[in-house]
C-alpha cells in the first residue's frame, strides 16, 4: 500500500445500518440509573436475606446445641421397660413355661432389689437414685425371661 494515495481500500462496503447514530436518545440516562438504582437495590436485598439466614443459622445452631446439652445420653424409662417385661414373664408362668434350672438367686436379689425401691419411694428419693434401680430390675426380669424361654440352666460365676 502506498503513503501517498488519499483514499484508504476498504475490503468491504460500509452500510449505514452498521454505523451508531452519533445522538443518543432522550431517555438513556434515565434509564441508566434505574439500571443502577435496581442493582443497588438488588444488592442491599442481598445482604439483608444474607443477614437474616446468618441469624437463622446461628440461631438454629444454638437450639439444637441446647437441645443435645438438655437431653439425657440415657434417655430410656427403666420403670415402664421393667413392668413390661414384668408382664411378659407373668405371661410365661400363666403359659407354664417353667424354668429347668434353680433361679433362686435371681429371684433374691429381685425381692431385695423391690424392697430397696419401696425404700427409696417412701424416703422420696429423685429421679436420679430411681433409675439405676429400675434398670438393675429391667435387667434381671430380661435375664429371667431369656432363661424361660430358652430353658436355660442359671448359674452365678
Amino acid at each position: 500500500m502506498n503513503m501517498n494515495e488519499e483514499t484508504p481500500h476498504i475490503p468491504f462496503p460500509l452500510r449505514s445500518e452498521l454505523l451508531v447514530d452519533p445522538v443518543p436518545s432522550a431517555d438513556l440516562w434515565s434509564r441508566i440509573e434505574g439500571a443502577h438504582r435496581l442493582r443497588r437495590v438488588r444488592q442491599r436485598n442481598r445482604r439483608i436475606g444474607g443477614g437474616v439466614m446468618t441469624c437463622m443459622m446461628a440461631g438454629a445452631l444454638a437450639l439444637g446445641v441446647s437441645q443435645f446439652r438438655s437431653t439425657p445420653q440415657e434417655a430410656v424409662d427403666w420403670q415402664a421397660r421393667a413392668e413390661a417385661l414384668e408382664l411378659q414373664l407373668h405371661a410365661l408362668q400363666r403359659d407354664g413355661q417353667v424354668l429347668t434350672g434353680s433361679t433362686s438367686d435371681l429371684e433374691s436379689e429381685l425381692g431385695d432389689l423391690d424392697r430397696s425401691l419401696q425404700t427409696a419411694y417412701e424416703s422420696g428419693a429423685p429421679a436420679s437414685d430411681l433409675a439405676p434401680l429400675w434398670k438393675r430390675r429391667s435387667e434381671l426380669l430380661d435375664t429371667l425371661i431369656v432363661a424361660r424361654k430358652q430353658h436355660l440352666l442359671l448359674t452365678r460365676i
